[in-house]
């Protein structure tokens, strides 16, 4: 018992610490079903908290198919549903109030994955492509300085290509051990041009190289064959400004697979 007690302790002491400056909560809950014919279905649903865990950021659903082709490589394909929240806000102007308002998005996925075993270490990278549609919608506004109705805010569609890059390094002492700390970086690259406004107007930039970037250290503990669960920490720094990611998070995750 004592020697499953102290890399527990010693992990969750990490991500405590780590976690001291968290503004934001990430949790998720996934089922896997690995069917005869040797790929993978699975749905997921998860929920993310910012500003301090004061505000909803987003909650999603996720369905994905995978496969290995060789045992160093795994494809899949999936696609999220999400809902987006947006908190009240005085429009640039400050003339207007915009209520707090929900958005959709709906995202497609396609990636690979090649992992390389040495030693105890395990290293892998993922490279995905996602594309994400949020339709355009409408926001009723009220005057800032008597609350009256001024009309609705009309928000354009927004479509976005991004490449996400992600190098994770994992360590298990031994097979049968049932935790498995880890550390990963992801990158994200836009691939296409995109609009922003500016005091003269909207004008289009170039793709961006970093777009968002991830660094997440965290464990997992495999409860069973069937059952594991998961604790992380992990820093975002994000430039386009309709991402509202916590720049520091703690999350935990729990899967089950049959």
């Amino acid at each position: 018992m004592k020697a499953i007690l102290k890399p527990l302790a010693a992990v969750a002491a990490m991500v405590c610490a780590l976690s001291a400056q968290a503004q934001g909560f990430s949790g998720e809950a996934s089922v896997k079903y690995a069917t005869p014919l040797h790929f993978d279905v699975s749905a997921a649903v998860d929920y993310r908290t910012t500003d301090n865990f004061k505000d909803t950021d987003q909650w999603g659903l996720e369905a994905g198919i995978s496969a290995k082709p060789l045992k160093w490589l795994k494809v899949g394909v999936g696609y999220n549903f999400i809902q987006e929240y947006f908190p009240s806000a005085l429009s640039n102007n400050q003339k207007y109030d915009v209520n707090a308002y929900w958005t959709t998005k709906h995202r497609v996925y396609a990636g690979l994955t090649g992992s390389l075993k040495i030693w105890k270490f395990t290293l892998s990278l993922r490279e995905r492509y996602q594309f994400t549609h949020r339709p355009g919608f409408e926001v009723p506004r009220f005057s800032a300085d008597d609350g009256t109705p001024a009309g609705n805010k009309s928000v354009d569609s927004k479509d976005k290509h991004v490449l996400r890059s992600r190098l994770e390094l994992s360590f298990k002492p031994f097979k049968k051990c049932r935790f498995e700390p880890y550390v990963s970086y992801e990158l994200y690259s836009q691939l296409h041009a995109v609009k922003d406004d500016d005091k003269a107007g909207k004008i289009t930039e170039g793709g961006r190289f970093a777009d968002k970037q991830k660094t997440t250290a965290g464990c997992s503990y495999k409860i069973n064959k069937h059952n594991s669960v998961e604790l992380f920490y992990r820093y975002v720094n994000a430039s386009d400004p309709d991402d509202r990611d916590a720049s520091h998070l703690i999350g935990v995750g729990y899967s089950l697979k049959f």
